[in-house]
């Protein structure tokens, strides 16, 4: 819609320099998977209805078919893929609620995700897992 006001987020909003030259758009802060910039950003945004909020950051981190993937592999993946979604959903939900009833919350997901699509490509472990969750 072109009346939509667009708030993306970036760790650095000072390299988004498209999104930043895009009419209509502002470029906030976020660091996904750091509770204290998530919460910055949920304060900022307080008094903001968001009618449409997409989680669409993700992580992969490559793995092929015949390695086992570290703890600290697979933990990034889900706190990136997994519980950062539902922190800033939840960190953003007054906003949300601002905007009424037709607000909306998207989760992007992967084909991966899926039993079906995770046969064909071997290894990436951890971000199967993480977006089937």
């Amino acid at each position: 819609d072109p009346a939509w006001k667009v708030i993306a987020t970036a760790r650095d909003p000072s390299t988004a320099t498209a999104l930043s030259a895009t009419a209509r758009v502002s470029v906030e802060q976020l660091e996904v998977t750091d509770p204290i910039s998530v919460q910055a950003l949920a304060t900022k945004l307080k008094d903001t209805p968001i009618d449409l909020l997409i989680n669409n950051a993700g992580i992969a981190k490559r793995v092929s078919a015949l390695q086992v993937p570290s703890y600290d592999s697979f933990k990034a993946t889900f706190d990136t893929n997994v519980y950062a979604p539902i922190s800033i959903a939840i960190a953003l939900l007054p906003s949300l609620r601002l905007a009424g009833k037709g607000a909306k919350i998207i989760g992007v997901s992967s084909l991966l995700g899926s039993v079906g699509g995770c046969w064909p490509i071997p290894g990436e472990y951890s971000y199967k897992a993480s977006k089937a969750a």
